[in-house]
C-alpha cells in the first residue's frame, strides 16, 4: 500500500483548479484603470478606477438603482479581491519616477489616486447609506513599498465616508463595479476521481503481469 501512496498524491495534485488571474487594463501611459473577470465569491466582475463624488461617478449612488454591490459582505469581498487580484502586475509607463515597477509597490499609478508621491491609495466600493449622510464602503487600502517594513499593511475593511456629494481625496478613488464580460475558461483537466482510478488501475495490472512473468 505503500507504493500507491505516491501516485495517488501525483494524481491529486494532477486535478488541482488551476489559479484565477484577472486581466489588469492599463493606459498608454502606465495607469491602471481597471480589470475584467475579478472573482468575487466565485463570480467574474468588471471593474474600473474613477475619482469624484459618489454622486457624479456613480450618476446619482442610489444603491437601490446604480449600486452593483449592496451589502457589507459582498463590498468587503470585493475590496479583497482589489488586493489579491488586481493591486499587482507591473507599470509599463513613465508617469512614476521609479517606474517599471509593480503597482503594488507604486499605488499611486492607480487611476483617480492623483498624489504625486505614489505611496498609497484606497479604493472605495460604496453599497449604501447610514443615515442618509455617511456612504457605506469597502475600502481597499494599497501601500506602496515606501512602507514596507514598518506597521502600515495593505488591508480590506469595512467604513464609511462623509455624504455621496463629496469628491475622493487624492489618495482616493472609487472602484465601479459591473457584471464581467469575460469568462473564465481554464484548461479542461481530468477529474481528480478518474486519475485516481486510472492510476491504481495501471499499478494492478503491471503487479499481475510481473507475477505472470514470474511463474513463466
Amino acid at each position: 500500500m505503500k507504493k500507491l501512496l505516491p501516485l495517488c498524491l501525483l494524481v491529486l495534485g494532477l486535478g488541482a483548479s488551476p489559479a484565477h488571474a484577472a486581466i489588469l487594463v492599463v493606459d498608454g501611459s502606465g495607469m491602471l484603470t481597471g480589470a475584467t473577470g475579478v472573482m468575487v465569491n466565485g463570480t467574474p466582475y468588471d471593474v474600473s478606477f474613477q475619482g469624484g463624488s459618489c454622486n457624479a461617478v456613480f450618476n446619482g449612488c442610489d444603491p437601490l438603482v446604480d449600486l452593483l454591490f449592496t451589502s457589507d459582505l459582498d463590498a468587503l469581498a470585493a475590496s479583497q479581491a482589489l488586493l489579491d487580484q488586481v493591486f499587482l502586475g507591473t507599470n509599463p509607463g513613465n508617469i512614476d519616477p521609479f517606474t517599471p515597477g509593480l503597482f503594488d509597490d507604486h499605488p499611486g499609478l492607480i487611476q483617480g489616486c492623483t498624489n504625486g508621491a505614489f505611496r498609497e491609495c484606497t479604493a472605495l466600493t460604496p453599497y449604501g447609506f447610514s443615515g442618509g449622510t455617511l456612504l457605506l464602503v469597502g475600502f481597499a487600502t494599497n501601500y506602496g513599498s515606501v512602507f514596507d517594513n514598518t506597521a502600515l499593511i495593505d488591508h480590506a475593511v469595512l467604513g464609511s465616508v462623509s455624504g455621496g456629494g463629496l469628491p475622493t481625496s487624492d489618495v482616493q478613488t472609487f472602484a465601479v463595479w459591473s457584471p464581467s464580460t469575460v469568462t473564465a475558461n481554464p484548461v479542461p483537466e481530468p477529474a481528480t476521481v478518474t486519475l485516481l482510478s486510472s492510476g491504481l488501475a495501471a499499478l494492478v495490472l503491471r503487479r499481475r503481469a510481473r507475477r505472470a512473468s514470474t511463474r513463466r
